[in-house]
């Protein structure tokens, strides 16, 4: 669904790439990330080999006679260049999984919310799953409109943010690969490395009380913390340009959740199969990873 979303159709349908890409994410996801000045060489031939993969398909659509509704086609069609089309789409393709992860490993330790995400989703399939219930859980799922998916899961959503809010913490690395730009006096030369700490904003004591709680209940109207400062948060990118496929990733996130939710119950372990005594934290030097390990425990309730 990803890669026919962010992609082109000739890559969803071409199964030896999709295979290679399959092999190519984990080893991505494994290396290490200390990015510009110690760039492990791990990670730099996994980014290579993705890069290389999406670009051949990038070109492919940018000779095509006619273009489509694809999303490399929409972003050449707004004048993107190339190598910004193919950067874009490796970034799509590789965080929704991995935001994902984050929230099972939450609600896994925080059963009050876990309870509320199942309750969200039991309610969204009575008022729009008006099928047998002896279907399996994907057919039921199926038939609700996608708009209820975006304003009818208010836990969910608290949940999800907060876990981005938890999550993405690092740090944003640009660089100028145009002309030179001014910014608040400041020349930045073409070639040059602009970096933001996100944690500035996300684990600011005075935005977010207790800021390495998860509290999603931090953004429900009335405490609404975000909003004591300008881009307070950032999880999805924030000014002129935020992240293009932040609707496309959080029904992802949506819909994976409501088959594990309602599709299992389960738990977050140790390798011995017991509770862990610390719960998973991001590891600040790269925040795709969980200080750990940590598994799950799976147990199939729902068809």
């Amino acid at each position: 669904m990803t890669i026919r979303m962010a992609t082109c159709q000739e890559l969803a349908e071409d199964r030896k790439s999709i295979d290679q890409l399959m092999n190519i994410i984990p080893s991505w996801r494994r290396a290490p990330h200390l990015f510009p000045y110690s760039y492990p060489k791990a990670r730099e031939k996994a980014t290579t080999a993705l890069f290389t993969l999406l670009f051949k398909f990038v070109k492919l659509r940018r000779q095509a006679p006619e273009p489509s509704t694809d999303a490399i086609d929409l972003l050449i069609g707004q004048g993107h260049e190339d190598q910004s089309v193919a950067g874009d789409s490796l970034c799509r393709v590789t965080t929704t999984s991995v935001i994902f992860s984050w929230i099972l490993l939450r609600l896994a330790s925080n059963p009050q919310w876990k309870h509320k995400a199942i309750e969200d989703y039991k309610t969204l399939l009575s008022h729009h799953g008006d099928l047998p219930s002896e279907l399996p859980l994907h057919k039921r799922l199926a038939v609700i409109p996608l708009g209820a998916w975006e304003d009818q899961l208010p836990s969910v959503e608290l949940v999800l943010k907060e876990t981005l809010r938890l999550t993405s913490a690092g740090s944003i690395i640009r660089r100028n690969v145009q002309h030179d730009i001014t910014v608040d006096r400041v020349v930045v030369k073409r070639g040059d490395f602009l970096t933001y700490q996100v944690a500035d904003a996300h684990l600011n004591p005075e935005i977010y009380s207790n800021p390495l709680e998860f509290d999603p209940e931090r953004f429900v109207k009335g405490r609404v913390e975000d909003r004591k400062q300008a881009f307070a948060f950032i999880g999805w990118g924030a000014g002129r340009h935020p992240c293009v496929g932040m609707r496309m990733a959080k029904l992802e996130i949506k819909l994976l959740l409501a088959l594990v939710l309602l599709g299992y119950e389960y738990g977050v372990v140790d390798g011995s199969g017991s509770f862990p005594k610390d719960l998973p934290l991001p590891d600040k030097n790269d925040n795709n990873q969980a200080r750990g390990p940590y598994f799950l425990s799976l147990r199939r309730v729902m068809e």
